[in-house]
């Protein structure tokens, strides 16, 4: 039940943030647009009157008579109007696309705040700042690694490991071909073990022992928090840097422990018996590792290892790794 409340918690977050990233993607989008079109006018007019000025010197030495001056300052002043026309109309025709589709086709500048200061990215600048958001979903196997050995008392292709969360993405460089994401995640890790093994909390230890009797199912679910944290290279299709194509990602997390529970399912004297068990199991409760991915657009495959020990003061070392698939939803 928890985990359903959290995964529907999650989700509604994530919908939540990606659709007012989007409103504010097109709103930046048509203030942009709009702005453009006061500088289409502005820089119009500053050259008609480059022009006019030109016209009026020609007049004052002698090298057009009153008649030509004025027919060039009519020529001269229905172009740029009709410049000043013509753009307005394209970039109108923009801005309503826009209102019905959103912003995804623009390459639109960003800015930043820090403190009094503002990074922007403009047309005319090398400034390439820009920010979106996606809902990422993951699923995987878990293995245990037990002194640099996969440990055989887990079955390890299993689904095992499954993450819902957020990240956020910042453009390194303005082909956005360079991109640093972050954000937090729910992590869910469950170990199914082999035979009639589970673990044991010996009061400062943890241990694997053999049930009594033959056990039908024995899991073991960690629930954590994480921050994920990736250096992006993606190549982008066909020059557009908001179709992502092949993708290479590589980092770290870090997180913490929110719960832990073992679940066993066995029969004794003719009856079906579940235990459920919430215990801390002394395990790590502050988490940490390494991450990967590849992979093209959406969809990619990972691998997650982490670098804390799965119980505290363990004699042998156990530590947890993943592998599986990715999708982030832009």
């Amino acid at each position: 039940m928890i985990k359903l409340l959290v995964t529907t918690l999650m989700a509604l977050i994530g919908f939540t943030v990606m659709a007012q990233d989007l409103d504010k993607r097109s709103e930046r989008a048509i203030t942009y647009l709009e702005n453009k079109k006061t500088t289409l006018e502005e820089n119009e007019r500053d050259l008609l009157k480059e022009k006019l000025l030109v016209i009026a010197e020609r007049l004052e030495d002698g090298e057009i008579t009153a008649a030509q001056s004025e027919a060039l300052k009519k020529e001269a002043a229905e172009l740029h109007a009709a410049n000043i026309a013509n753009g307005k109309a394209a970039l109108d025709q923009e801005i309503a696309f826009v209102r019905a589709n959103g912003s995804d086709h623009m390459d639109v500048p960003y800015s930043i705040k820090i403190g009094s200061a503002e990074v922007r990215d403009r047309d005319d600048d090398n400034n390439h700042l820009f920010h979106n958001s996606q809902l990422v979903f993951a699923m995987g196997n878990q293995f245990i690694i037990e002194d640099g050995d996969f440990a055989g008392y887990s079955t390890g292709w299993n689904l095992g490991s499954t993450e819902l969360g957020i990240t956020w993405e910042l453009g390194l460089d303005r082909g956005r071909h360079f991109n640093f994401r972050y954000g937090t995640s729910v992590l869910w890790q469950k170990l199914i073990f082999n035979g009639d093994n589970f673990f044991v909390d010996q009061g400062d230890v943890t241990t694997v022992e053999q049930f009594s009797v033959e056990l039908d199912k024995a899991k073991f679910r960690q629930t954590s928090l994480i921050a994920p944290l990736f250096l992006e290279y993606s190549a982008h299709r066909n020059g557009n840097r908001w179709d992502k194509g092949f993708k290479l990602g590589a980092g770290g997390f870090v997180g913490v422990t929110m719960n832990t529970v073992q679940k066993l399912k066995y029969e004794d004297g003719g009856q079906d018996i579940k235990t459920k068990v919430n215990a801390n199991y002394n395990t790590e409760n502050l988490l940490y590792g390494l991450n990967a991915y590849i992979g093209v657009d959406d969809f990619s495959v990972f691998g997650r290892l982490h670098l804390n020990e799965l119980f505290r003061d363990n004699p042998v070392e156990q530590q947890v790794i993943n592998f599986g698939i990715r999708w982030d939803w832009y």
